[in-house]
């Protein structure tokens, strides 16, 4: 096959993207993010007859590296630790997930590196729920208070991080409406532990995600059936205005020290921000808005670029970066 432009580009990005979070892409997971529905051989040959790529990147047992002579430390055998971990990460986030059933989520799925397939740079665990309308915070009082349970009965396990809540509504307008590349990414990547049929419903109302990624959205259906709105009681709903406050302030007061601690520690990457309201509550670390940056310039600029405009333009800073 031909490798066109935008998958070229996409290639470059989605190494620089995994780089980032210390990991590394394998030809399986470009073949399902490129544009083309392309098989993982066709891939290997197409990088491999692209200058602007075969120059920079090579392949070591099915990894993207890039040609950087001999390392001190072999990336790939990092890697395949860094696999490992992730799979532990998720055997034990499956295990946690029994005690959240009772919670109320409608839908609970590891997000994050863990459910990139590598958890190299963060050890945690993050976790992606979802609540019926107007219970956000009950659900969330409940699920704290069974993490730290849970953290206690089972000793030293990796740390689990419920990173991003939010209610049944919130979620579907974001789904909607964000359009995003790498919201679209996150989506197509998080691992289902709970409401395999409400997640589903969730990713068929952002079809736009096919514009990006779409043979790794066409992947992901499995025929479970739709899934309506859900409802909470109405004293669910009384006690989720009164915890609100209460729980907002506690993360608010946690979220500083610990950014504290990070910040000692020198792990800046970490330091992390806080989107709060009645219907949401999302940690994003400074490691992901760099990285939501970088998906923004390349969704905007590497669209409008051929690449015998990429080859010759080297002076620009982009393509410099891209070279």
């Amino acid at each position: 096959m031909t490798l066109s432009t935008e998958s070229a580009e996409r290639i470059a990005l989605l190494y620089r993207a995994a780089k980032r979070n210390g990991s590394l892409v394998t030809v399986r997971e470009l073949s399902r993010l490129l544009p083309e529905n392309a098989s993982e051989s066709e891939v290997v040959d197409a990088i491999a007859s692209v200058p602007f790529l075969n120059s920079r990147f090579e392949l070591r047992s099915g990894f993207l590296t890039e040609r950087l002579g001999e390392p001190s430390l072999d990336p790939v055998i990092h890697e395949s630790d860094s696999r490992r971990s992730a799979r532990t990460n998720l055997v034990h986030a499956s295990r946690f997930v029994s005690f959240l059933r009772s919670t109320g989520f409608q839908v609970v799925a590891v997000s994050g590196s863990t459910s990139y397939g590598s958890a190299s740079i963060s050890k945690d665990t993050d976790l992606f729920c979802v609540a019926p309308p107007r219970s956000m915070w009950v659900c969330l009082t409940k699920a704290l208070i069974m993490a730290r349970a849970y953290r206690l009965v089972n000793g030293r396990t990796p740390r689990i991080c419920i990173s991003c809540v939010v209610d049944e509504g919130y979620a579907r307008s974001e789904f909607e409406s964000r359009r995003h590349p790498l919201f679209a990414r996150d989506a197509i990547e998080a691992k289902v532990l709970l409401g395999r049929d409400h997640y589903e419903s969730l990713l068929r109302a952002a079809s736009w995600i096919s514009d990006y990624y779409p043979v790794a959205y066409g992947e992901i259906f499995t025929g479970g059936h739709q899934t309506g709105p859900g409802r909470s009681p109405s004293f669910a709903r009384a006690l989720n205005r009164l915890l609100y406050p209460v729980m907002a302030q506690y993360i608010k007061v946690r979220s500083s020290l610990l950014n504290r601690r990070f910040r000692k520690e020198g792990r800046g990457g970490d330091v992390f921000g806080v989107r709060c309201g009645d219907d949401h509550l999302i940690y994003e670390s400074r490691r992901y808005l760099d990285l939501k940056k970088e998906y923004e310039v390349a969704d905007q600029t590497y669209t409008h670029a051929s690449l015998v405009d990429v080859v010759q333009d080297q002076d620009d800073p982009l393509v410099s970066e891209l070279m």
